[in-house]
């Protein structure tokens, strides 16, 4: 029995094919205005989990 659900192949075949981690790139887009609420309310969450974020830096 395969633990992997059939939905997930393709991206488990993108991990196979993979050679490591590519930099960060911001996204260019904007928020779109109608979501711009629901950014706000979820900011704070966001920032308090940015401080236990892996960095690959040691220590």
């Amino acid at each position: 029995m395969s633990l992997a659900a059939e939905p997930a192949d393709p991206w488990y075949d993108g991990v196979r094919r993979s050679t490591g981690f590519a930099a960060y790139r911001r996204p260019t887009e904007e928020v779109p205005p109608h979501l711009q609420p629901l950014l706000e309310r979820c900011r704070p969450y966001y920032d308090t989990m940015t401080a236990y974020r892996a960095t690959g830096a040691p220590g």
